[in-house]
């Protein structure tokens, strides 16, 4: 059974209406979940999902006449603190508290040991209770959007999480037991001001997708290849001058590593990402491109835009899947701006014609089965 607490106000029948109608901010009354409840558990009869309107006085839908509750949803309510008998639902597998005014969490939620699923996001927490990390059977953690200028190293605790959400709060640093959570797929901590990472965030073998954009990061762990079940990493937005070694990182297709300071490709760098499809490297400080790039096959997107890059080498056209290839906002003096700005399949036709010459210049071609040589002009 679920059950879900909702505000009713006067703009309800408004915002149902097709029209779009705006109307005056409402000053929120401090809203309390009814104490009833936190003892739904303890009723029988009825096997009916329920909503229970906080407005209405009257007993019509008999709504505490329940089984146990699985599912609770007590979002955008304003709700400034729940109470501590929230740990008579002990069978809870999902509770969603997000979009609340939430400072703090009750002792009595460790109790709710069946919990597979929490959302607390946009609240305004800054930390959990020693008794949260008794949550073992948590797959889904969503803290974003709250105020946690730390997370406890208990978190290592919580060995089951699969996805967790820490992303806009306020993180310097993340706890070292992080390394523990060996079943986490994704990982989202885009939005804080993290200036590095622990090291034993390698040890995260599961790892399907890493979010770090917009934060303070300087560099990356050195083994990033350790993360070899990794397809996605976001590090957009950062303080990063050098690409690590990712050598092992053969599942990654996505690689979003923009706005930071990245003056150079390394060589081997092309060579350890055989299917990687998006690359996006926009506005860092990248004057040249190695000719190893040839050996990204599988890449579909190459976005260079806003570097310092003034030429193009010609085995670009060699990348039989590409298909978006940004370049503007550089100082390339190889291709003439008007082919540049007709777009990815022209610049290739360019770079595929040169066959490896300077634009304009003379190329000898030998005629088969002839000794003579003639000149010709190229395009």
């Amino acid at each position: 059974m679920w059950f879900s607490v909702q505000q009713e106000d006067p703009a309800s029948t408004m915002r149902r209406s097709r029209t779009r109608i705006p109307y005056p901010k409402r000053r929120y009354r401090k809203i309390r979940v009814p104490e009833k409840v936190w003892n739904l558990s303890d009723s029988e009869d009825c096997d009916k999902d329920v909503r229970y309107n906080l407005d209405r006085s009257n007993d019509e839908e008999c709504w505490w006449n329940q089984k146990s509750l699985t599912s609770l949803d007590l979002s955008s309510n304003t709700l400034t603190d729940i109470s501590d008998n929230i740990r008579n639902l002990s069978d809870l597998t999902v509770l969603n508290l997000q979009d609340n005014a939430l400072t703090s969490l009750p002792i009595g939620i460790g109790c709710l040991t069946k919990l597979t699923k929490l959302n607390i996001s946009r609240n305004k927490l800054t930390e959990l209770p020693e008794s949260f990390f008794n949550l073992k059977e948590l797959r889904t953690l969503n803290l974003s959007n709250n105020e946690f200028a730390e997370i406890h190293s208990n978190v290592s605790d919580l060995i089951m999480l699969e996805i967790l959400d820490i992303s806009f709060n306020s993180l310097n640093s993340l706890p070292g037991g992080i390394g523990f959570l060996v079943r986490l797929q994704q990982l989202t901590l885009n939005n804080n001001r993290l200036v590095e990472l622990p090291n034993d965030i390698v040890n995260l073998r599961n790892l399907h997708k890493l979010e770090l954009g917009k934060n303070d990061l300087q560099k990356l762990p050195p083994v990033m290849g350790e993360l070899r079940k990794l397809e996605c990493l976001y590090v957009q937005h950062n303080d990063i001058a050098e690409l690590p070694d990712f050598t092992g990182c053969e599942a990654l297709k996505e690689l979003h590593i923009s706005n930071n300071f990245i003056k150079s490709i390394p060589a081997d760098f092309c060579e350890n990402l055989p299917q990687l499809k998006i690359l996006d490297l926009r506005d860092n400080k990248i004057e040249k491109l190695p000719d190893e790039i040839s050996m990204l096959a599988s890449l579909t997107r190459l976005d260079l835009s806003n570097n310092s890059i003034s030429s193009l080498p010609s085995c670009l056209s060699t990348l039989s899947h590409l298909v978006s290839l940004q370049v503007e906002g550089n100082p390339i003096r190889s291709i003439r701006r008007d082919i540049i700005q007709c777009g990815t399949q022209r610049i290739l036709k360019t770079l595929r014609g040169r066959d490896g010459q300077p634009m304009g210049g003379a190329t000898t071609v030998k005629v088969p089965f002839e000794e003579s040589t003639f000149q010709t002009s190229t395009k």
